[in-house]
Formats: structure tokens, C-alpha cells, sequence
């Protein structure tokens, strides 16, 4: 995301499997995976916050929204 703010990178998300809104929110199963995924690498708080701006940044961006049922 900092690329797309700087440079003007296009991003392009996928949603796979989970609600664009879970990801902005950082709730739902992503948030409890999120949050296992910060104790797991001891993220610093400076870090978690700029992953989380990140992600709800992106899940605002028009993305693909992707299930199983599309195999």
C-alpha cells in the first residue's frame, strides 16, 4: 500500500475465501488469524498498526471476491 501511495502502484485484491468486510475490520476468522499471526512473530505495536491501516486500506480498493464454489 505504500507502493500505490507513493508511486501510484496498482493494487489489486483478492478476496479469497472471506468477507472484503472482515479484512477492513480485521474481524471474523481473519481477525482471529491476524492476531495468531502477530503473537507468532512478536510484531511491535508500530508494526501491527501499519499492517492494520494497510489492510483496510486495501479492502476499500475494488477487488475480486473469490469462493470455493468457483473450482
Amino acid at each position: 500500500m505504500e507502493f500505490h501511495r507513493t508511486i501510484g502502484q496498482i493494487v489489486l485484491p483478492v478476496f479469497y475465501n472471506v468477507e472484503q468486510r472482515e479484512v477492513r475490520c480485521q474481524s471474523g476468522i481473519f481477525g482471529k488469524s491476524f492476531l495468531q499471526l502477530l503473537m507468532e512473530i512478536s510484531a511491535t505495536k508500530e508494526k501491527e498498526l501499519s499492517w492494520r491501516r494497510a489492510l483496510t486500506k486495501a479492502a476499500k480498493l475494488k477487488g475480486w471476491h473469490l469462493t470455493d464454489s468457483l473450482r
